[in-house]
């Protein structure tokens, strides 16, 4: 079964940027030189739970855009045998 993607890993960077805007995600790089996707929960303290890592901001941002469209597309699956 082929799933279809909602976006192109080639999307420009604006796109990239708006999702993490759209979505409150913040960018970070790491001490290894990797970036990593992080969502931020304000509050006090506030929290941060990574999403994804990649070794450029552009695949970091990829990556959540992926998880993020394979979650919406298992939130809109209906149960076998409904209409």
């Amino acid at each position: 079964m082929t799933t279809e993607r909602r976006f192109k890993p080639t999307d420009p960077d604006g796109e990239r940027w708006r999702f993490l805007v759209d979505h409150s995600l913040s960018l970070q790089h790491t001490a290894g030189g990797d970036c990593m996707v992080n969502l931020v929960r304000t509050g006090e303290p506030p929290k941060i739970q990574p999403v994804s890592i990649g070794p450029t901001a552009a695949a970091a941002i990829d990556s959540a855009r992926a998880r993020y469209e394979h979650a919406l597309d298992h939130r809109n699956r209906s149960p076998e045998g409904e209409k």
